[in-house]
């Protein structure tokens, strides 16, 4: 707790089946005579993070850490460093399964503050953080952030708050991602578009920048963009955590060339694509268990190339089929789904009362194809619920998140 004291004050009390006890103020060099006005344990109780605006800090509220012992006396403790700190104020730390989400007014952030997470990498540097992104942030101070299994929570004084009000929201795992990602399923029940090019990501082996068992897929992308030259795809390399940063931002960077290099040889124009390592920015599988181990087995998929399509060529779709990570080892996506059940896509205009449905809405995206769809739910099994209940009106229908 935070108690306004030398302007700000961490304070502890320990809860009893009766009442809390007396709270108690941290001894030096958690508080000081500036502002201390955030403050958490990790997980395994070693590492404590507060918040202050002591003399030294990079520009305002900075986040500090230290070791912190059972008597929750903290030592050691010393500024996080530049890459979490910028020149603007820091605040609200919050330590969940090795990963620190912070609020911030630096980085990129879409107004006041915005919520960001990074963890730890094996070389002990702190990863770029990563903005949690729309709804769980927006234009106005989001902060405070806590995560449970199932849920988060947020403060934040965003349109249709009244001043700082408390959110909670449910974590989904992303099932299907227009236009970049769909089940196989799903793709199968869309055979009513003219012509469909499936491709998956690339897998790779520790410290190997090439896989010719991934010429395959390549020579399947390389006749898509021949015959669709208009189209244009993203090409993002990606490390598991192992390693130091510099040394994985070039590996990453050396999957990607391998990718692009292959489709310049192949005629490919690069004008049709872009390639960029991104190191160990995006983790889709766990690294470490809890005690701190590598999970070997987990570490496997976070090797990887991934394609994204920025624009669908005209003559046909191409479809990428993600990684599939097995539940025990995926990342829970921080960003809350809206599911729709998409009914029929037509490359013609339809009147939507021949679908026989309440509130069946259309959407025309970027190739003039018109979508058909149905329902917005927050909960996958609500969606799944109805779908169920239209199939056999509707065979080829099948749920999606909504991004339209």
């Amino acid at each position: 707790m935070i108690v306004e004291n030398n302007n700000g004050d961490v304070f502890y009390s320990n809860i009893n089946e009766e009442k809390p006890t007396i709270p108690l103020a941290l001894l030096p060099p958690v508080n000081t005579i500036y502002r201390e006005v955030s403050f958490c344990i990790s997980d395994d109780k070693k590492t404590a993070f507060v918040v202050s605006d002591r003399e030294g800090t990079n520009g305002g509220l900075d986040i500090y850490t230290g070791d912190i012992s059972d008597s929750l006396t903290v030592s050691n403790l010393v500024n996080i460093g530049k890459d979490i700190n910028t020149n603007y104020d820091e605040n609200a730390v919050f330590a969940k399964d090795d990963t620190l989400y912070f609020s911030s007014k630096g980085h990129n952030t879409m107004g006041g503050y915005d919520i960001f997470k990074t963890y730890k990498t094996s070389s002990g540097e702190w990863a770029k953080p990563e903005n949690l992104g729309f709804p769980i942030n927006s234009s106005g101070d989001d902060l405070y952030y806590s995560k449970t299994d199932n849920y988060s929570y947020l403060s934040s004084d965003r349109n249709g708050s009244r001043e700082q009000d408390i959110y909670k929201l449910k974590l989904i795992i992303k099932k299907v991602i227009k236009d970049t990602v769909i089940l196989p399923e799903a793709v199968s029940s869309l055979n009513s578009i003219d012509k469909f090019v499936i491709i998956g990501n690339i897998s790779f082996k520790v410290n190997k920048f090439e896989n010719k068992e991934a010429y395959p897929i390549l020579d399947k992308l390389v006749k898509y963009l021949s015959e669709n030259p208009d189209a244009f795809v993203e090409i993002h390399g990606y490390t598991d955590t192992q390693g130091n940063k510099a040394y994985n931002e070039k590996l990453a960077q050396k999957r990607a060339d391998f990718v692009k290099n292959y489709l310049i040889e192949k005629g490919i124009a690069p004008s049709s694509f872009i390639s960029e390592g991104k190191g160990f920015e995006k983790q889709i599988s766990k690294n470490k268990d809890k005690n701190g181990r590598y999970i070997w087995e987990s570490l496997q998929y976070n090797r990887r190339v991934e394609f994204k399509v920025l624009k669908q060529g005209k003559k046909s779709h191409l479809v990428v089929e993600q990684l599939k990570v097995p539940q025990k080892y995926a990342v829970i996506s921080e960003t809350i789904e809206i599911y729709s059940i998409l009914l029929e896509v037509s490359n013609t205009k339809k009147e939507l009362s021949t679908f026989g449905l309440p509130e069946v809405k259309e959407y025309l995206d970027s190739n003039g194809v018109y979508n058909y769809y149905v329902g917005e739910y927050q909960n996958s099994d609500k969606a799944d619920e109805f779908l169920n209940s239209i199939k056999k009106d509707y065979p080829k229908a099948f749920c999606f998140i909504n991004d339209f």
